[in-house]
């Protein structure tokens, strides 16, 4: 016997997913309800995390660590160049075509390219602004150079985590990031801190380059566990990127950060305070349940509609 109690919400996701296949459908709905409660509880942690930061070292300290980790951010971005949207843009067209094989070279290939292009734009990086005076970046050239592992892991994280939500592994491609990460910081600072030991800027930026390196490795592990078997069958397809759509989602990619980052960017141009910079990112924290949504939804639709060609309009309309 149907319970009456559940009709009106079956009702709902049956006109929600209208036009769209039961298994899409499902998809959606436990992909939205996963995020929403792992989003949940990481806003909380993230917050509490930074929180801890603060209170165990100081208003300056946690805003000179803000500003180099803002450039980290940057220099992740660069280092990625659009890869992190290309995995998530070819890999469900790649199993839905049945070519594992492609899936696994472009896996392996994007996993190379971070390991060089960190040596070359966080080389780079750190020799422009140790050669050139450059405000509120020279002066912390130190700083900048012991983080320079803490860009391949930001990279190494990111792009990792898109191959499982391409894998439609939505859960484990949010875990490490929003759950273990934080978890991570708040366990790691209790502990130098039952210790005895004291915070600065340096201490916190190595403590976090150390977490970062944890959930890489960590995200590095699920993806290898997570890929798919390729088929005994040689297949003759050779991987082919182009360069034209790489450089599209770089440019989102950058000027989305950019634009996200720009105020705390500019902010060590116009105060001599790093606790400013760590006050405002505070308050930021509270600003991003803004887009909490957004969240939610890009974890579940982006890899439904890269799995569907152009000519299934009416499909991904329904979709849509």
């Amino acid at each position: 016997m149907r319970n009456r109690n559940f009709e009106p919400i079956t009702e709902i996701f049956r006109r929600i997913g209208g036009g769209v296949n039961a298994s899409d459908r499902r998809r959606i709905f436990r992909g939205t309800l996963h995020s929403f409660l792992i989003q949940a509880l990481s806003v909380a942690l993230v917050f509490a995390s930074n929180l801890w930061l603060v209170r165990s070292s100081d208003p300056d300290s946690y805003g000179l660590y803000v500003h180099v980790f803002n450039w980290v951010s940057i220099l992740a971005v660069f280092v990625m160049a659009g890869r992190d949207d290309l995995v998530l843009a070819l890999i469900p067209r790649y199993i839905r075509e049945g070519k594992n094989r492609l899936v696994a070279q472009l896996i392996r290939a994007c996993n190379r390219w971070m390991i060089l292009a960190t040596l070359v734009v966080g080389g780079g990086f750190v020799a422009i602004i140790g050669y050139f005076p450059i405000k509120a970046l020279s002066e912390h050239g130190r700083l900048f150079l012991i983080s320079i592992p803490a860009v391949y892991f930001t990279a190494c994280l990111g792009i990792n985590q898109m191959i499982l939500q391409s894998l439609d592994h939505i859960r484990q491609s949010q875990l490490v990031e929003k759950i273990v990460k934080p978890v991570l910081l708040i366990v790691f600072v209790a502990l130098f801190h039952l210790a005895g030991a004291s915070f600065n800027g340096q201490h916190l930026i190595l403590l976090s380059a150390i977490v970062l390196g944890i959930c890489a490795a960590s995200v590095l592990f699920l993806t290898s566990r997570k890929t798919l078997p390729q088929s005994p069958t040689p297949d003759p397809t050779r991987l082919s990127i182009d360069t034209k759509q790489v450089f599209y989602f770089f440019s989102v990619s950058l000027l989305n950060l950019l634009s996200t980052r720009l105020t705390m960017l500019l902010l060590p141009y116009f105060t001599v305070s790093a606790k400013d910079i760590g006050i405002f990112n505070i308050c930021s924290r509270f600003a991003d349940l803004l887009i909490f949504p957004f969240f939610l939804m890009h974890s579940v639709l982006p890899q439904l509609f890269a799995r569907h060609t152009p000519e299934e309009k009416h499909y991904t309309q329904g979709l849509f």
